[in-house]
């Protein structure tokens, strides 16, 4: 299957702002064109005061019949399609479809439509400050069982990743995950488990280096992190839950047999346990536990 990272491409945002366009002006100018046409059929037929007329024009009146189903019927077969996409996680095909009318293009780069002084939640902790460093040696968070996780003790740039991410339990605006989808470019809420990854790996650093410039993608996809993990020089896919991970690794999981359902990132291994902060667990932020063997462990991005 091919995953395609389309919101990720400012060419490929103009060609699907361009699709869609067509594609609108169809659902437009399609029934107009039929209905007028049918108008003009009826009319001519009427003033000729006789029945051949119609007979003359069956195939026009069928052609615009079945313009005016197609245009009618259209809508609901993209719908159907991009419903497809989502459940076969090609999810950014129908994501940037839906979404690629909220992004202008600038300077080869996309960004968003909306203001950016538009207020997400409450944001305690700022990740364009975050470094990794020890900002509050008091600072602790409860994990999974009630474990003390200190948030701030990074040591390495994988350790500033996982370390970010469990800050993230310190501010409230984690629940919805409002301002991990938004910084993805969606005006709504979409399934953001990915979008949570992402928005971390572009924040955290360690002693002024990017978590980005080791892991340099920015997905809403669970499928396309396993295809760019798989790809990229810097980065090692292992499929299946019989490699150790270490903390800042990337986890994937499958709830029912079916492939890739969800991502996290890997905050330590112990007792025969992996440890793990996730998005979109419960519409929130939380830790996670799991048995090293677990079945539902569908595989691990190291880096």
């Amino acid at each position: 299957m091919i995953l395609a990272v389309t919101c990720s491409d400012p060419g490929i945002i103009q060609i699907t702002k361009i699709l869609k366009t067509i594609f609108q002006m169809i659902q437009i100018l399609g029934p107009i064109l039929a209905i007028v046409s049918l108008a003009w059929i009826c009319l001519r037929s009427v003033s000729a005061s006789d029945g051949k007329s119609f007979e003359v024009n069956k195939k026009r009146i069928r052609n615009c019949i079945v313009a005016l189903l197609i245009t009618f019927f259209l809508p609901i077969f993209v719908t159907l399609i991009m419903s497809i996409t989502f459940m076969k996680d090609t999810f950014e095909i129908s994501a940037c479809w839906k979404e690629v009318d909220s992004f202008k293009v600038t300077s080869g780069k996309y960004i968003s439509k909306k203001s950016s002084k538009e207020k997400t939640g409450t944001m305690i902790i700022d990740p364009n400050k975050y470094k990794g460093t020890n900002e509050d040696p008091n600072s602790s968070l409860r994990g999974e069982g009630g474990n003390e996780i200190n948030s701030t003790s990074s040591t390495s740039l994988k350790d500033s990743l996982a370390d970010l991410a469990l800050a993230q339990l310190k501010d409230p605006s984690h629940k919805g995950g409002k301002k991990y989808w938004q910084f993805m470019g969606f005006r709504s809420r979409v399934a953001w488990c990915a979008c949570f990854v992402s928005w971390n790996v572009h924040h955290a650093e360690y002693n002024g280096q990017k978590v980005s410039s080791v892991l340099n993608h920015k997905t809403a996809s669970c499928g396309s992190w396993i295809n760019y993990c798989k790809k990229n020089k810097k980065t090692t896919y292992y499929s299946g839950n019989s490699f150790t991970p270490q903390k800042g690794d990337l986890i994937f999981f499958d709830w029912d047999g079916g492939g890739q359902d969800h991502i996290g990132i890997v905050t330590g291994v112990s007792g025969g346990k992996v440890h793990t902060i996730e998005g979109n667990t419960s519409n929130s932020v939380h830790t996670r536990q799991y048995p090293k063997n677990s079945h539902k462990i569908y595989g691990y991005c190291s880096w």
